[in-house]
């Protein structure tokens, strides 16, 4: 048995990336929604429209859900110039500049090892009062492998991609600190 883990894409890369002040930016990230076919340790494959493979042998080391938060989370606050997250649930009197709801519908790997997230998400306002942005992702990202360690790097790298849409989205806010809107997403 082998256990992987997503990987936030900004951890490789900040050592080559100058310091950057801060954006004085807080993100509340959530509720994030899974689809229950992935609460499960085996790492998924999708092999056809209908049909899934579930590994017996590779399996995700904690739950893909959580993982996925603390990575989406981490690529964003690098991508917004190391905004200040705060994940669902927070308490009432966290101050939030904007929160960020997505609905992952799809997050699995292709029998050829490529990485598939498709996923619905909303920028609100705080405390979710006003939807200021909605929109939809589907990324697929090529594997050099249909190996385990690839499908679990090509899944990193959607989730980082995902990221980057969505800091894109906040950086074209009116309002947003001019720091967070002069990085570059990935």
């Amino acid at each position: 048995t082998r256990f992987f883990t997503l990987t936030a894409v900004a951890d490789s890369h900040r050592s080559a990336l100058p310091p950057s002040p801060r954006s004085k930016l807080t993100i509340g990230l959530g509720p994030i929604g899974f689809p229950p076919y992935l609460e499960r340790p085996e790492m998924v494959t999708r092999v056809s429209p209908n049909r899934l493979d579930l590994s017996q042998q590779n399996l995700w080391a904690e739950p893909l859900k959580g993982n996925f938060t603390t990575v989406l989370s981490a690529d964003l606050s690098a991508d917004l110039g190391d905004a200040l997250m705060v994940q669902y649930p927070w308490y009432a009197t966290t101050h939030m500049d904007y929160q960020v709801k997505v609905s992952v519908d799809r997050f699995e790997s292709t029998s050829h090892g490529n990485a598939r997230l498709v996923a619905r998400w909303e920028i609100c306002a705080p405390a979710g009062a006003r939807i200021l942005v909605a929109s939809g992702s589907n990324i697929i990202v090529p594997s050099p492998s249909a190996g385990a360690s690839a499908k679990a790097a090509a899944l990193s790298r959607a989730a980082a991609r995902l990221g980057g849409q969505i800091a894109r989205a906040l950086k074209a806010l009116p309002g947003t600190p001019k720091e967070a809107r002069g990085r570059q997403a990935t």
